[in-house]
């Protein structure tokens, strides 16, 4: 699903919505990952996932998984 589509129809419909990377990050403070980098680059190299520097870097921050 276009996540973006997704969130304006949640919008509409008065739903709360979490995006991907809040659920990598909601799922890893709950310790149901040890790390969001993986699953990051995998979501980027297997389902076409376009993540741009800028926010990968943020993400990965807000992880506590500074970039390499």
């Amino acid at each position: 699903m276009d996540e973006r589509a997704g969130r304006v129809v949640a919008g509409r419909l008065g739903l709360r919505y979490i995006a991907v990377f809040g659920v990598l990050l909601e799922a890893k403070r709950r310790g149901h990952l040890h790390a969001v980098r993986p699953v990051l680059d995998r979501l980027v190299a297997t389902a076409g996932f376009g993540i741009s520097e800028k926010l990968r870097h943020e993400v990965l921050s807000a992880a506590g998984e500074p970039q390499a």
